[in-house]
């Protein structure tokens, strides 16, 4: 199927979709030209900053919080342990986790960065009213939860229509 040939529901949440992830590469690079100079990438500055604000956290929380997969959050981890920013350390309670810590310098480093990357943010979210970035962050949260009965029957209203004659669709 071309994309000409999509029905405008298609055509609107493809359009949505691109005009969302357009708009988080253009936050992300954004983000990350201030983080050269301290040698850090977005996804280690995005650890440092949950490591401040939400106290140590186990290895695997920050894996599905972060990164796509356990390899790049590890080989990221491990970058910045040798750096000396985290330390990792055995759960008290479940002998099987590590818990990432802020060690000393990547305290002192986040607490440097973030007010400044705080700031940008702010700056670059000025163009909407305080009304719209809440309404924007609700629109998020409701897309990141999903509705799996929505999911499941607009899924199979597709492929009904897929597997319809030409011309016509199931209700």
């Amino acid at each position: 199927m071309t994309r000409s040939k999509l029905d405008i529901a298609t055509e609107r949440a493809l359009g949505v979709y691109e005009d969302v992830v357009d708009t988080a590469r253009m936050l992300d690079t954004l983000l990350s030209r201030p983080l050269v100079q301290a040698k850090l990438t977005l996804s280690q500055f995005r650890v440092l900053a949950t490591l401040l604000e939400h106290g140590p956290q186990p290895q695997l929380d920050l894996t599905d919080r972060h990164f796509r997969t356990e390899a790049g959050a590890s080989s990221t981890l491990t970058v910045m342990e040798r750096r000396g920013l985290i330390v990792r350390r055995d759960h008290e309670d479940d002998k099987r986790q590590r818990m990432i810590h802020l060690s000393p310098e990547g305290h002192a480093l986040i607490g440097k960065l973030f007010p400044r990357e705080a700031r940008l943010v702010r700056a670059e979210m000025a163009v909407l009213t305080g009304r719209e970035q809440e309404a924007l962050r609700k629109l998020c949260q409701k897309l990141m939860e999903g509705d799996p009965v929505k999911f499941i029957s607009e899924l199979r209203l597709v492929e009904a229509e897929e597997w319809a004659p030409s011309g016509e669709s199931e209700p």
